[in-house]
């Protein structure tokens, strides 16, 4: 989950992973009449004054059919170039869009988080207090001193909420296409794809939770670089909300590694289908070349926008 806002490309190893999915299939769109094979220069032969004289008519000729053909290879590649240009538009529309959505769920998971975490300070305050009167009607001094620290801690937590202001996400326009596209994390991108529920609407709780140890994690300086970082967010989330997972109270949490051991398995049967066909014009592989990604990503991202659509 580092750098979300930004990781929207899939990286190289994810690409050769799912490279199978797809069956790209290149389809000329330039028009009917410009669908000519590179024009091959003949060899010139040496001057001759007498040929020169004799040919002058067909040298005539050839110099006004080789303007028109230099005409229209210029006319060819201003509008090769304009379609190129439409079709970066489209692609960064559609990138800065799938931006916005990100974003627009980290909000909405960063208020369902406020909201939870207030209501079980609320809970937390009330039973305090039900203990602290407890304790003083039995005169139990050492329940009223625990009680009294649990009451001072909710209250705390209560009002350090009421006080903070969520910080709206910012979506950055989409960046030159001259620049290096960066490359998301392997090991979030893994876990995102074991955790299909993170960002989809009606578990915005658990994203906002899962976000909040992200932050935590973050701050004690664990990052998704390690193992720890991971075992933590998939334990907590396990305990937090069993009902979801299906863990029981005598149940260990499955390891990660057993869940990526079926998403090994998961692929392999993927890989087993026949992969789907997708149909690429040249100007869209011209335009993946100078992103610096692959027919296979281009074409998974036009799916992705198809079904969005």
């Amino acid at each position: 989950m580092d750098n979300q806002e930004a990781q929207i490309l899939p990286d190289e190893a994810d690409v050769m992973k799912q490279s199978n999915d797809f069956d790209v299939e290149i389809v000329d769109d330039r028009p009917t009449e410009d669908q000519r094979s590179p024009r091959q220069e003949a060899e010139s032969d040496d001057f001759n004054i007498d040929e020169e004289i004799d040919g002058v008519n067909d040298q005539v000729k050839k110099r006004i059919n080789r303007l028109k053909y230099e005409y229209h290879e210029q006319r060819r590649e201003k509008e090769e170039n304009a379609r190129i240009r439409d079709e970066a538009v489209q692609y960064a529309q559609s990138i800065q869009q799938q931006n916005e959505k990100l974003s627009d769920i980290v909000n909405r998971s960063e208020e369902a988080l406020i909201k939870s975490v207030s209501t079980r300070a609320d809970t937390e305050i009330k039973a305090a207090k039900q203990a602290y009167k407890k304790a003083y009607d039995e005169g139990d001094s050492e329940a009223l001193v625990l009680a009294q620290e649990s009451l001072t801690k909710a209250q705390t937590d209560k009002t350090y909420l009421q006080n903070y202001q969520p910080q709206p996400q910012k979506v950055e326009a989409a960046k030159s296409f001259d620049q290096q596209p960066q490359t998301a994390d392997p090991r979030t991108q893994t876990w995102i794809d074991n955790n299909q529920w993170f960002g989809q609407p009606g578990y915005e709780e658990m994203t906002g939770f899962a976000f909040g140890l992200h932050e935590s994690l973050t701050k004690k300086n664990i990052t998704s670089k390690s193992d720890k970082y991971f075992d933590t967010i998939n334990s907590r989330l396990h305990k937090t909300f069993p009902e979801f997972f299906n863990v029981g109270k005598e149940e260990d949490v499955q390891p990660t590694s057993t869940r990526r051991k079926n998403t090994v398995v998961a692929s392999a049967q993927r890989e087993g289908k026949n992969p789907r066909k997708v149909q690429l014009t040249q100007t869209q592989v011209k335009l993946a070349k100078r992103l610096g990604i692959t027919p296979e990503q281009y074409a998974r991202q036009m799916v992705k926008e198809s079904k969005r659509g």
